[in-house]
């Protein structure tokens, strides 16, 4: 039968993950990661979701017990896709639903809304696990990490943040992810020196790539466990075009800017560690935003705040677009989830 998932969620019979406006819609995926999660013993279990779409279609990503199962494209209009099928009704489940691509810039018609399930089965209460909010670019939101070695096109099909570091952080601590991430953004200019591409300038709206979500973000309605930020990236790119006095004032303007976005963050998120990752693509800016960090850490008298470099992607590790795969996110995710677990020790 079908279920009406806005009933689901108001009987907290799934749990929804990722950011959203429960006031106008509840139900919309804005963001990588973002979907439902629900236990269940499963005979067969489908859903229907709305989509739209100018430029490239959005797909949405399906994993059971941690491990994905499937991955798809979504059609225009209202359909229902199966997401399993011939399964073993006495074994619980714990499957989620996620949409896998960031949204895109410029595209209004862009739409991902759930709007039904349809369970053959018995569904069980969620257990809970914690949340970890993931702030960045590419890396952050899997671009190169669904396609062949050498896939050069800047397409939908190539993305996929299911494989992610922060998805598979978020399985090594058992717990959920929020997103916010946007490839070839930065902290002060994007990857071609554009400075209307910073993630700062974003982190306090639902989504304010699309007109429905351009709204103020209620961080106290969705708490979280820690920030993890990964960017850096895009900046050190743009660098390499400046001369060497426009190199050293971009550089005093990085290390101001991530300094008050650790300020913002730590305003909306009090008491819980808030790590400054970087270093996948290589650590040109490693020593400039280790320095930042720890200074506004020192500033503010917050031991929760640090920066932790990442190893970088080896040249066997890549996967698709350029950058880093499967086996390099593995080896970051491991890395962060052990400062974080000391952090917390701490």
């Amino acid at each position: 039968m079908y279920w009406d998932t806005e009933a689901m969620i108001r009987e907290s019979r799934m749990t929804l993950i990722g950011r959203r406006d429960e006031r106008r819609d509840p139900l919309r995926l804005f963001w990588v990661g973002s979907g439902l999660v629900l236990t269940a013993r499963i005979r067969e279990l489908a859903a229907r979701i709305e989509a739209d779409w100018d430029g490239q279609a959005p797909w949405v990503s399906v994993s059971v017990d941690g491990a994905p199962v499937a991955r798809f494209a979504l059609r225009r209009g209202l359909h229902t896709y199966a997401l399993l099928a011939g399964m073993d009704d006495t074994v619980p489940h714990r499957v989620r639903l996620t949409r896998d691509v960031q949204p895109m810039e410029n595209d209004e018609r862009l739409l991902v809304r759930l709007r039904g399930l349809s369970l053959e089965g018995e569904l069980l209460p969620n257990a809970p696990a914690g949340r970890l909010e993931f702030v960045g670019d590419s890396l952050t939101s899997g671009e190169g990490l669904a396609g062949p070695v050498g896939a050069a096109e800047w397409k939908t099909v190539w993305m996929s943040g299911a494989g992610t570091y922060a998805a598979q952080l978020c399985a090594m601590l058992g717990a959920e992810g929020e997103w916010v991430s946007q490839s070839g953004w930065g902290i002060v200019t994007d990857w071609a020196n554009d400075p209307a591409h910073i993630l700062p300038r974003i982190y306090d709206q639902v989504c304010a790539l699309q007109e429905a979500g351009r709204e103020p973000y209620d961080f106290s309605a969705h708490p979280v466990d820690a920030v993890v930020i990964n960017l850096g990236t895009n900046d050190g790119n743009a660098m390499n075009s400046l001369d060497d006095t426009a190199r050293r004032r971009r550089e005093e303007e990085i290390a101001a800017a991530a300094a008050a976005f650790l300020k913002r963050i730590r305003a909306v998120r009090p008491g819980i560690p808030i790590l400054w990752a970087c270093g996948m693509c290589g650590d040109s800016l490693n020593a400039l935003l280790e320095r930042a960090v720890s200074g506004a850490a020192k500033d503010m008298g917050d031991p929760l705040i640090a920066f932790c470099p990442l190893p970088a992607c080896a040249e066997e590790e890549k996967g698709s677009l350029g950058h880093p795969g499967l086996p390099s996110h593995r080896r970051c995710a491991a890395v962060i989830a052990d400062r974080l677990r000391k952090m917390k020790a701490d």
